[in-house]
């Protein structure tokens, strides 16, 4: 096609690392496969790339994003540059995107909807919820940046609902969906019972913590059982055990002993000091620890604080994590190996 072979070298021409409309030729080149033209109105969050695209395949394309084009890498100045961007079709809507899409009437059912604008959680769903309705049979929902956990848990969510059909993964990371003839969700009602992912996954963890009784010992090495036990703010487990990477991490049981006074014993390492609370209530504290290894770590838990029978939530928080130089984005609070809380 034409068209995306001039986008393609428009972008090749840009200056070296540029971020401006970041999402690759090739997804771009996925979603006019798939989602073809002749489009009466689209819309997306964000812009770049796919902005020059939908200009050419809609006859109104609606562009939520913010005003950037005081910065040098500037998403709006790329796609108001490009020679090809039918700019008589684009239709700004400048500013964040929490406030202009509420605000927005859509006066007509949307053909394609691409969501790309902030990333945190939970301003996507935020955008989702004032879009969906207005989304046509066998109109297109692109979700971007699925790669991202929290929209990677919303992708789950819609690819089981019956009003998705999960159509394509492009890149890697870019979600498109298909409307299905499914009735719409009422968005001024509920409903929840009847999306597929509750229906399939009820009752949700934690609702059925594993037992710990007194003196076992645990295991958070991968294909351990206690890895069940991790519930919040966990790296996956690997052979010798499992990170917390967030700023709390949380293990959760149903503790089959009294609520007397216990000793919780860990085999771990702590690259920064550690704050301890059990349902709540914190207990104390641990320094760093300055070697690497894994350590036996000891601490009394008042009595009072298990809740026998009942789920337990044992919380590491991290006032001072420690943001990793070789794996970005990752915060290290503790290592745990094993557990176990002697009554």
């Amino acid at each position: 096609m034409a068209l995306l072979e001039a986008i393609a070298a428009y972008d090749a021409g840009r200056p070296a690392g540029h971020h401006a409309g970041s999402l690759a030729v090739s997804t771009v080149r996925r979603m006019a496969e798939i989602c073809g033209d002749g489009h009466s109105l689209t819309m997306e969050t964000g812009c770049g790339k796919s902005t020059i695209l939908f200009s050419n395949l809609s006859q109104r394309h609606l562009v939520f994003t913010f005003d950037d084009r005081a910065v040098p890498d500037s998403s709006v100045a790329y796609y108001q540059g490009c020679p090809v961007t039918r700019l008589n079709r684009v239709e700004p809507h400048f500013g964040p995107t929490q406030m202009t899409v509420p605000r927005h009437h859509f006066d007509r059912p949307i053909d394609v909807a691409l969501l790309d604008g902030p990333h945190a959680w939970p301003f996507v769903e935020l955008e989702y919820y004032f879009v969906y309705p207005h989304i046509r049979r066998d109109g297109w929902l692109i979700l971007d940046d699925i790669h991202i956990p929290t929209i990677g848990q919303m992708l789950r969510t819609l690819a089981a609902d019956p009003m998705w059909s999960l159509e394509e993964i492009a890149g890697g990371t870019t979600a498109l969906l298909r409307r299905t003839a499914a009735p719409a969700l009422d968005p001024l009602n509920d409903g929840w019972w009847l999306q597929g992912r509750n229906a399939a996954e009820f009752p949700s963890f934690p609702m059925d913590l594993p037992d710990l009784t007194p003196g076992e010992t645990v295991a958070f090495r991968s294909n351990e059982p206690g890895i069940r036990h991790l519930m919040f703010g966990w790296r996956p487990a690997e052979s010798w055990g499992c990170w917390a990477a967030a700023h709390e991490a949380t293990i959760g049981f149903a503790w089959r002993g009294e609520s007397g006074a216990a000793t919780l014993r860990m085999l771990a390492k702590l690259p920064a000091p550690v704050e301890m609370a059990l349902n709540g209530a914190v207990f104390g504290s641990l320094a760093m620890t300055p070697d690497a290894s894994l350590q036996d770590i000891a601490a009394l838990i008042p009595a009072g604080l298990l809740r026998p029978g009942g789920p337990n939530l044992l919380r590491f928080r991290f006032p001072e994590p420690v943001w990793t130089e070789s794996l970005p984005r990752w915060i290290l609070g503790i290592a745990v190996g094993e557990l176990t809380i002697e009554a």
